[in-house]
């Protein structure tokens, strides 16, 4: 099955494969819901984003956008945890870490926890149960690991998020929740990609505007779904070393 991207729905990063690519491993479902630990600074970016225009009135797209990402880019690095579920049954996973800068990294379990995707500035790799291989080049698996790079590259940066908010406007819904003894606030809206329609998503921000958790809803193989991605460690120092690979075990 293809999961329909949650970090299209802030992260575009729920990416799955299809059943005539690698194989997925076991879904198990989540030990527990990740802890949310996120710093109550002064909110980055311009003016505006100080306002009451983004915590009671109907923010255009542009404005939750600049906000949204500005909050990001000052905190430059996040973990993310990220489920699609049908019912009760998990069906898509994935978990890991990004950098936003200075050079954007990613370092993100995938297809179900089968593999790991290592990307560094424009270099990516892949490790699965054969080892690791550089993304580009001429096995399956190396083309394989270019399609999840040129994926997560396309949804993960700054630019492509602050693009993708801005696709739709963001309507406050008034609903707010305490998560250890963080204010959260829930958005509403219903971003799209380049010739795709709307996906009614609720994102909650902290006063801060870093935004902690994101669900989006759409339609599958499996029915209805719901895609959950939570983001922690805002700030946090993660490592990205390219890893040393043995030229007889690339493929």
């Amino acid at each position: 099955m293809r999961l329909l991207s949650a970090l299209v729905v802030l992260l575009a990063l729920l990416a799955g494969c299809s059943e005539d690519e690698e194989p997925s491993a076991p879904v198990a479902a989540p030990s527990k819901t990740p802890e949310i630990t996120v710093e109550e600074s002064r909110p980055a970016g311009p003016a505006v984003c100080r306002t009451a225009t983004m915590r009671t009135a109907r923010a255009s797209g542009d404005v939750f956008a600049t906000c949204v990402t500005a909050a990001l880019a000052k905190h430059r690095t996040v973990r993310l945890e990220g489920e699609q579920t049908a019912g009760e049954k998990v069906i898509g996973a994935v978990a890991g870490t990004l950098r936003f800068a200075p050079t954007h990294a990613v370092d993100m379990t995938i297809f179900n926890g089968a593999a790991t995707l290592l990307m560094i500035g424009d270099r990516a790799w892949m490790k699965d149960d054969k080892g690791w291989v550089v993304a580009g080049e001429s096995s399956t698996r190396a083309q394989t690991a270019q399609t999840q790079a040129t994926l997560w590259r396309a949804s993960s940066t700054l630019k492509a998020l602050r693009e993708f908010y801005s696709t739709t406007s963001w309507r406050p819904s008034g609903k707010v929740e305490d998560v250890n003894g963080i204010r959260l606030r829930e958005y509403v809206g219903a971003p799209h990609g380049p010739g795709s329609a709307g996906v009614p998503t609720e994102i909650w921000l902290s006063r801060a505007n870093l935004p902690v958790r994101m669900v989006s809803h759409a339609q599958s193989d499996d029915g209805d779904t719901t895609n959950t991605v939570t983001l922690t460690d805002f700030g946090q120092e993660f490592e990205y070393v390219k890893p040393r690979i043995r030229r007889d075990r690339k493929r």
